[in-house]
């Protein structure tokens, strides 16, 4: 399988956020793994479209005003070899940008996909913690708690789907389904936990071989990052902690309809504030004030 280097350059003139750091991955068109196109479109249409209140509601709150047709620029360029996503705003703009590369890669599955389309959401919607750059002023979801969303995120597209068969052809690993089950009872929402679980491994296994093709790091559910931070790191956090923090997110049973904040991060969510010891935030990037 050949892969194409190139350069990419984003300009700095927005706030921007993408799935992983910037790479020169690219994944031609002509290759065929990962997820179909039919798949790519359906599912950033599918989560894009869930949350079209939303959209409006942010594009309000900075215009004063809300019109369906521009509240969210969504981007799909399923020809594009760029092995990455983004999320940006600038004054009165919100964009979506996905492109085919990182859907073609070997690693991706659909739901690894979709929940890569929520955390690029997630950017947007996601509540706090925040980060507001000096230029523009356009407060975003930092990546940790966008990753941290886009399990509820999932959860809340996909809850009505048969998991049962989702995961019918998938070994879930046993740290998952022992965990899913005593958070969730052994029900349709523990399989949907596992379900979010493996998209995250998915989607980090993706983004691990893109920014580090040449390692042989192995991510695994058993083995987290225990990693303190000394306060919220704003950046990328490393793989591992990045797959905790969705398991986490899933093992979090606060129902989805509790409403999130952008100013109160324990708001909507599980949080030692709220009497929470699992399905928090992890240490590896999280700080509570």
């Amino acid at each position: 399988m050949k892969f194409i280097m190139f350069i990419f350059v984003v300009f700095a003139s927005v706030s921007s956020y993408a799935s992983a750091p910037k790479n020169n991955i690219s994944i031609p068109v002509s290759v065929k793994t990962g997820i179909s196109q039919e798949q790519f479109n359906l599912l950033i249409d599918r989560v894009t479209s869930f949350y079209t209140e939303r959209f409006l509601l942010l594009q309000e709150d900075l215009l004063g005003m809300a019109d369906p047709k521009y509240a969210v620029w969504v981007s799909k360029n399923w020809e594009s070899g760029v092995a990455n996503a983004y999320a940006s705003s600038k004054g009165n703009t919100n964009r979506l940008e996905f492109f085919g590369g990182v859907a073609r890669h070997p690693e991706m599955t659909s739901d690894g996909f979709a929940l890569l389309v929520c955390h690029e959401v997630g950017h947007l919607i996601g509540g706090a913690p925040l980060w507001t750059p000096e230029y523009p002023r356009v407060s975003m979801s930092i990546e940790g708690q966008a990753d941290y969303w886009s399990a509820r995120c999932f959860r809340e597209v996909f809850y009505k789907d048969d998991h049962v068969v989702a995961l019918m052809d998938v070994v879930v690993p046993e740290t998952v389904k022992r965990e899913c089950d005593l958070q969730w009872n052994k029900n349709h929402d523990s399989t949907l936990c596992q379900r979010i679980s493996l998209a995250g491994l998915a989607m980090y296994k993706t983004l691990l071989k893109i920014t580090r093709p040449n390692e042989n790091f192995v991510l695994d559910f058993a083995t987290p990052d225990n990693s303190v931070s000394l306060s919220i790191f704003r950046e990328h956090p490393n793989h591992q902690c990045r797959l905790d923090t969705v398991f986490q997110a899933a093992l979090c049973n606060v129902s989805f309809e509790s409403k999130i904040s952008d100013t109160d991060d324990t708001k909507g969510t599980c949080h030692t504030k709220n009497g929470h010891t699992v399905g928090v935030r992890p240490t590896c990037w999280y700080q509570e004030n």
